[in-house]
């Protein structure tokens, strides 16, 4: 049983619409200073603070960021590459305008300044971190973004139901852009990765699920056990009855679908992330945990089972979610004696939960006990704090437990890049 109280989905658009040009500055160096302003708030941002660097860019309408996503690529390739011979049209986008002669002039004399700031790649690392920021704050557009802008819109949901949608700024795309160029840089790259993981288990942390993103990160890193990981517990959620629910009943747009498979083949999907995961990394208890579930949920109980046995934990939460789950395992193999010895272990660990006790009135009434169902029934009925709040069952936030150490990723990733910095 999963509850969704809030979160967000993504809606893709499923055409291309016509490119209308980007705006286009009667005053030629406004598009230059764009790009200067960006480079000098880079500097001054300090990774992981929500300062005026976030607010300010988050400012920018998407209009801006259109032009500034080719400017920032062009700079990355000449703070790279001095003396680089460029044309006035870097783009096969040709809703961008061309550079002048002046701009031309001006972009190299800009790489020939940055240059010595940007060793080891540093300044692009940081831009492309500044735009994950932003994305994270989830600023509103200045205006409100059009379908050629990202092909995405963000839908809120809450409780199982649609509960409209709004565009999504390019910051995200922008960020993924600049890593994508930087990832010959193994500094970078190991940057980026530790980016993807933090990002998108802040994702599912806020229930705000975004496939493309995950999806990048593994093209981009496609042996990193832990985006296999978080693919997994993603699509283990798409499964879910509240967010399958929520896709089914969105109102979208005309030509844009949700971005969520039917269950069976988000659980199909689920299992082989999990299953690609221990192949990467054996150890890994957590996915081990998560495939056991999913087993489950796919009518496999047996396999379950064997997998359910081979995790141990040391954390009360962990254990309990192994134990409930492989209860349901064991009962659905037919072996209700061990189901109910693993739903009891559940209880004693969280002694207010209810769900162990639910479950073993539900196991009764199986085995046609109706004195056993009503005596679980009654361990329920006498815990009102459990019944009026969801807070003493762990039971109500497993879909989110993966990403109980998020605060400690991003603080590696940003620690990181400050013990590199130049």
């Amino acid at each position: 049983m999963t509850r969704l109280t809030a979160g967000a989905l993504v809606a893709l658009l499923s055409f291309h619409a016509a490119a209308a040009r980007a705006a286009d500055p009667l005053d030629p160096g406004a598009r230059i200073l764009r790009l200067e302003r960006m480079i000098k708030t880079t500097l001054a941002h300090h990774p992981g603070e929500r300062d005026e660097a976030v607010t300010e860019v988050g400012l920018w309408t998407n209009a801006d960021l259109r032009l500034l996503r080719v400017d920032e690529l062009l700079l990355q390739r000449l703070l790279r590459q001095p003396g680089l011979r460029m044309s006035a049209r870097v783009t096969d986008d040709r809703s961008i305008p061309e550079y002048t002669a002046w701009q031309v002039k001006r972009l190299k004399e800009i790489g020939d300044d940055y240059r010595p700031r940007n060793r080891d790649d540093n300044l692009m690392v940081r831009m492309a971190l500044l735009h994950g920021e932003v994305a994270m704050s989830n600023p509103d557009p200045a205006v409100a973004p059009e379908p050629r802008d990202s092909g995405r819109i963000k839908i809120q949901v809450g409780d199982g139901e649609s509960r409209g949608f709004k565009g999504i700024p390019l910051h995200w795309d922008m960020a993924r852009a600049l890593f994508d160029v930087l990832k010959d840089n193994p500094r970078a790259a190991d940057v980026a990765r530790r980016w993807y993981i933090a990002t998108s288990t802040l994702m599912q942390n806020e229930e705000a699920h975004d496939t493309s993103h995950l999806k990048h990160g593994r093209e981009m890193f496609p042996d990193d056990a832990e985006l296999q990981f978080l693919s997994g517990c993603q699509q283990e959620a798409y499964a879910s009855a509240a967010i399958q629910a929520a896709a089914r009943s969105a109102v979208l747009p005309t030509g844009y679908h949700v971005d969520v498979p039917p269950e069976g083949a988000a659980l199909k999907s689920a299992e082989d992330f999990f299953r690609r995961t221990l192949q990467l990394n054996p150890q890994h208890k957590e996915a081990r945990m998560h495939l056991g579930r999913v087993l489950v949920l796919r009518g496999k109980p047996a396999e379950a089972a064997d997998e359910l046995r081979k995790t141990a934990f040391d954390d009360d939460e962990s254990r309990y979610f192994r134990e409930m789950f492989l209860g349901s395992a064991e009962e659905g193999a037919g072996h209700f004696d061990a189901a109910r010895d693993a739903y009891l272990r559940a209880a004693a660990i969280e002694s207010g939960a209810q769900s162990p006790y639910l479950a073993l009135s539900a196991l009764a009434v199986r085995q046609g006990d109706r004195k056993g169902a009503l005596r679980e029934i009654d361990h329920v009925l006498a815990m009102p704090a459990a019944v009026e709040r969801h807070s003493t069952d762990s039971w109500w936030v497993y879909r989110v437990t993966q990403a109980r150490h998020v605060d400690e990723l991003f603080e590696t990733l940003y620690g990181s890049l400050q013990e590199k910095t130049p």
